[in-house]
This record gives C-alpha cells, structure tokens and sequence, in this order.
C-alpha cells in the first residue's frame, strides 16, 4: 500500500539570488533564456539589494543577460552577450533539466521549431547549465568584490546562501538536478547552501508589498508569471496587510511551456516565408540571429492601442518596398499574427487560474520579462472583464530575481521577525500524492494475492492544504537479522503520483526518490532485540520527518524525538 504525503518543491541565496529564466538569466534574462542576479550583504536588509546590471561584452548594460553560449574551441567559452550571432549557439537547454522534457513537448515547440542552429558537439544539458552557472557565478563574484574594500579577501571570509527561481512546473528531478549543477558550478558546498523557490512565488513575495494599497484581507489574486521559456501560475489569498503582508496558496498552481521566446520562433519563421523564397531580397541564414536580436525591443514594446504605428527591425541588405535604411517596418496587423498564438496560450492559463478559484480573484498581477507587455496585458483584461483589475508589477523584470532574494533572506532572519514587511506565505497546496510504501487492513476488492496488516497512518493528498516549514512526522520501523551485523543505514523509497484518486498500490505510482539515511549515529543501546520465528533481529522505530519549503522538501529522521540529521535523497 501507499501511504502519502504531499511534497512540494525550488534556487536564491544570502548573498546572490539567481533567477533562471528559459530565455534570459538574471542576475538577468536572453532571447533564450535570461539570467537576473541580485546580491544583499552587511546586515542582510531587503532594501539593500542590489541588481547586476553589467555584463560582459562591451559593458553592456542590462537587467537580463541572454542564457545562451557557445564553445569556439576546447578552451574558450562565450556566453550571454558575448555569444556571436552569427554562429550557431546552445539555447534552451535548461529546460532539458526536466525529465519530460516540457520545453521540447510542448505544443508551440511542435508547431514552431528554432530556426537558429544548433552547435553538434554532443555536450549533455548538465555541462551546458553547469559551464553557464560557472560563468555568471565567477562574473556575479567579481561583481559583488567591487562593493568591499579589500573585496576578494572580505567575499572570501563571507558566507554565502545562493537562491536559485526555477519554473513552478517543474518536477523534483529537474530542480535537484539545478541545483547538483549549481553545486558543480561553485555556488555553495553543500545543498544547505542552495534554497530554491518557483518563480511566481518570488514574484509575489516581491510584489505584494508594492500592490498592498490594492487589496484587502480575504481578497485573492493571480501572480503570472510569464518568462521567455515558461509561463506559471499561483493564486493567493491574502490573510494579513499590516507590517509583515501574510498570504497563503488559494489554489493548485499551473503553467505552460509557453514563454515569450516562442515569438522569437514565430518572426523568423515569418521573415523566412518572407524573403528566403525571394531570390531578389537578398535573404541568407546569416540574416536571421541579428534580425531576432534587434526583435528583443519589439516584444517588450509592441502595443495594438496605436493601430497605425510602425515598429522596426534591423535587416541589413534586405531589398524589399518595406525596407528603408536597412530597417523593416512593420505593422500593428503584421505583428498580431507574431504574438496572438502565444498570447492565447498565456489568456487560457489566466482564465483557468481565476476559475480555479472560483472566479473569486480580484487581481491579476503581471510579472517577468513579458509581463510588461502591453498587448498582453490589454487582451488578459478583455478576457477577464470589468471586475478584476490587471496590475502591473513595480519592477516586472526583476520581480523574481528580487523576491527570490527576499524568500533566501527569510530563511536567514528569525521566522517572528517583521524584517521590512517581508511577504510570508504559510500554506500551499500538494500538487501531488506522495507517500511510502505501508501496511493497510486487505479488503475483498484487493484481492487474495494482498494481504497486508496494520496502517502506518493517514494519507495526506494532492490538492490537500500543506503548512509552510511545519514538519509531518512518518512512522517507520526498521529490522535487521542480528546475524548481519549492526544496521549501518536503511533506505526507503519515496513514491509520487498526479492520479485521482491516490493510487492504492506501488505499482501505480512512480517512485520519486529513495532515502538514504545514516543509523549508525543511533547508539546501540537503542536498538531493541526481538526473536522472530528461528532468528534474532535488531529493531528500531524512528519516524522521517519532511518539511515542506517553498519549493524543495527536506527530509531528516527523528528517534526518541531526537533528530539524526538529514536524509540524502537520490531523484529516480
């Protein structure tokens, strides 16, 4: 039998919070992927955060940097700005952090391919994330050395907590393995070093306390979050306004694969049907990377509120009646059909979010490098109607990385602490069944084949409400022929499923990870001997205790309500 409980799942840091988005990172974010990166030290207050704005390459200027690289040769590396764009370049490959895939499954990944191509060198995902992190890693250091007298020798003697935002559809396996990359790449020593936390929740720790004049208690309201990979979802419902705002889940959480890189996919396969068929424009492959790097500007500025405006490209010795000095003008009703199918994507997930919650959302709060878009924001409200008003974040291109900044401080601060109004949240909700394998009285529908005796305790299930940080206690009993010697360690295996409802049986579920732990820290004196029909056994009852975080959940094991220390989880 199974016995569940809901785990649920996230990257930031004391020091430097890191907001991995699938077209640009942040310290920033790319046409790609985009990175964002914030730092706060001395006294660790929320508004000493500072946002890394400089990149290498030229000094360039930005709040995102594209997550894209390349590999000239065996000792060269290029990312971000630096990556020539003429050359073909690795993208998209956080996204394949995840198991399933869902950046390459997904239905405008089917239907709009990357035109740009691809390196063949046949590195693994796992190098691609890691070199990547190394680099922005090493920049965000040299960076934050320069804020310090004597900075190399102060940030060496400094300890550092690194916050890492991951996509809120991603499963457990995608995200441990971020963060084992992060840990390749130098960020920390060891997993207690790395906090994770999905993107939209980071955004409303941000927001909520620059929106506070806008809602009231018991008011819920929509985070979406959309990125240039993913979208995500979460509603909250607010239970305190005064100086520390306190909101908790309202509802599952959703997403989609469906960011606003797609658009990037969508222009080129445009400006190819345009002028690759015609011999007399000019068109060669080469056109394509500056083309799309000059778009950048279009997909954060494009708006249908001015039917006439023109907005332009690049596209340097193009012929064509619309090309004047090297620039390709386009209108409003040339863009629509660029951004309308991935908008309508991003509209659905709104209106199924605000039905999730039975219509009872009074805001929708726009985040992430599309959220400032305002042809976005103009058909969500059409959508939506009168009665729940679309904001727009402060800050909607930092909004995550600087929320995850201040979710990696709370875990820091004393968990009373008021610290500058810091948003907590103080329940989610399981977005699946997890669970052990355990004993349960057999019934006639179980058949012959399963008999099985004594629970091990009630279920806990997807959709059930979980405490924030407040830890649920597993019964377990562990025995060892004496013959054997001592118990060193024992292993259990932890099972996960979506299906409704909860599976009753370990095949029908899929095992998620296994618990290691390590029992020789229990003295031996505690362990009972017990005779079981020809053979002695040693016998020991602990319970494993599993604390659900923002978006990883620890595991530890108590004995005689003692804890042993942490329980090494390997993903399946």
């Amino acid at each position: 039998m199974l016995q569940l409980q809901p785990q649920l799942t996230g990257i930031q840091g004391q020091l430097t919070q890191l907001s991995h988005g699938q077209r640009h990172t942040k310290l920033a974010q790319s046409s790609e992927i985009v990175v964002e990166a914030t730092f706060a030290a001395n006294g660790i207050q929320p508004s000493d955060s500072n946002v890394i704005k400089t990149w290498p390459e030229n000094g360039t200027t930005d709040e995102k940097v594209p997550t894209v690289s390349q590999y000239p040769n065996e000792t060269e590396y290029l990312w971000g700005f630096s990556v020539d764009n003429d050359q073909p370049r690795h993208e998209w490959f956080k996204l394949l952090l995840e198991p399933n895939e869902i950046g390459s499954k997904s239905h405008l990944a089917t239907r709009y391919p990357t035109l740009l191509a691809a390196p063949d060198d046949n590195r693994s995902c796992q190098t691609l994330v890691t070199d990547y992190l190394r680099a922005l890693h090493n920049h965000t250091m040299e960076t934050i050395q320069s804020h310090f007298t004597n900075g190399k020798r102060a940030l060496g003697e400094m300890p550092k907590k690194f916050t890492i935002s991951v996509p809120a559809m991603w499963s457990e396996k995608a995200r441990d393995a971020m963060v084992e990359c992060a840990l390749e790449a130098g960020m920390g020593n060891s997993k207690m070093d790395i906090n994770i936390v999905t993107e939209p929740e980071a955004a409303a720790i941000y927001s909520l306390r620059k929106m506070a004049h806008h809602l009231e208690v018991d008011d819920i309201f929509v985070v979406c979050d959309a990125g240039g990979g993913t979208v995500d979802l979460i509603s909250y419902k607010v239970e305190n306004l005064e100086a520390c705002p306190v909101v908790r889940e309202a509802t599952e959480g959703s997403g989609k694969t469906c960011g606003s890189s797609f658009l990037n996919r969508i222009f080129a396969m445009h400006m190819k049907d345009q002028f690759a068929n015609n011999r007399q424009s000019g068109w060669t492959n080469d056109n394509l990377g500056d083309v799309i790097e000059d778009f950048e500007k279009v997909k954060r500025n494009f708006s249908a509120a001015q039917p006439h405006k023109k907005y332009t490209v690049k596209v340097n010795g193009l012929q064509d009646p619309r090309i004047q000095s090297n620039k390709l003008y386009l209108s409003v009703e040339d863009l629509k059909p660029v951004f309308d199918p991935v908008i309508n994507e991003i509209v659905g997930l709104v209106q199924g979010q605000i039905r999730a919650t039975n219509s009872r959302a009074k805001a929708v709060l726009l985040v992430g490098g599309f959220g400032q878009n305002k042809y976005l924001k103009h058909r969500i409200e059409t959508a939506v109607g009168k009665d729940v008003e679309v904001l727009d974040s402060v800050s909607p291109r930092t909004a995550v990385v600087e929320g995850a900044l201040l979710s990696g401080l709370m875990g820091i601060l004393d968990e009373s602490s008021n610290e500058e109004g810091i948003t907590k949240l103080t329940s989610r909700y399981a977005r699946k069944h997890y669970g052990t394998i355990c004993m349960e009285e057999w019934r006639e529908l179980d058949g012959p084949m399963r008999k099985v005796q004594s629970p091990n305790g009630p279920p806990l299930v997807k959709g059930q409400e979980v405490l924030t940080s407040v830890p649920k206690l597993v019964p377990y009993q562990f025995k060892r022929a004496m013959a054997k010697g001592r118990p060193k360690e024992f292993q259990v295996a932890i099972y996960s499923s979506t299906k409704q409802p909860s599976p009753r049986y370990p095949e029908d579920a899929t095992e998620l990870a296994i618990l290691t732990a390590n029992l020789s820290t229990i003295p031996e004196r505690d362990f009972e001997t017990v005779y079981d029909g020809d053979e002695n056994y040693w016998k020991v009852d602990f319970s494993i205790k599993m604390t659900c975080h923002t978006a990883v959940t620890r595991y530890s094991f108590t004995h005689k309500n003692k804890e042993y220390g942490n329980i090494e989880a390997e993903y399946a």
